[in-house]
């Protein structure tokens, strides 16, 4: 139950928390004031245009390459919850870390949640603007690795919030759409068996 109070009140942060770095200063960022025109004139809003937006994450999990993640950030870093601790991820950070989940599964290995390779698991809902991507996959000493990445859509574009590395809860809480506290709404992905 803890576990669940602790995501519950994660998920529903009200505020972006962003590090010292106003706006994007580098490639791979995109600053607030100029996201590009394709990007604005494509994507949408709500459930659905998330949907939409997820499967250029399943993309990105087939490739192995976090490059969307972090040109998704508004600024350097972004809140992430490691565990119990809430802190702060810069880019690099994200994208190693999602690169690693995806390179160190092991698709031989299974559970009561499916095979070991990488995949978009879920697509989740908390509130009215916080949507996630769960990505899972099982490492070599078969642990089932979990990613949780929260967006909201905010000028014209999918922006990536909070990163969820590992948070240290059970698997259910993530991988089933049983946690009425962490989410408003829950669905597997597309495919995921």
């Amino acid at each position: 139950m803890r576990a669940a109070a602790l995501l519950s009140g994660a998920a529903l942060s009200a505020a972006v928390l962003t590090a010292c770095v106003g706006g994007a200063s580098e490639p791979p960022f995109l600053s607030e004031e100029s996201p590009t025109p394709t990007a604005a004139a494509t994507e949408s809003g709500g459930m659905d245009g998330f949907r939409e937006f997820a499967a250029l994450i399943d993309e990105a999990v087939t490739s192995g390459d976090g490059i969307l993640l972090t040109a998704r950030m508004p600024t350097q870093s972004v809140r992430a919850l490691r565990g119990d601790v809430v802190d702060y991820a810069s880019w690099q950070e994200v994208r190693s870390w999602f690169e690693s989940l995806v390179s160190e599964a092991v698709a031989e290995e299974s559970d009561v949640f499916g095979g070991g390779e990488a995949i978009l698991y879920a697509v989740a809902r908390t509130g009215e603007s916080r949507y996630q991507a769960i990505v899972t996959a099982i490492e070599p000493s078969r642990y089932r690795r979990i990613g949780v990445y929260e967006f909201t859509f905010r000028d014209s574009r999918w922006r990536l919030v909070t990163a969820s590395m590992d948070p240290g809860w059970s698997p259910e809480v993530f991988l089933t759409g049983d946690c009425t506290e962490c989410y408003d709404h829950w669905e597997r992905w597309e495919g995921t068996p």
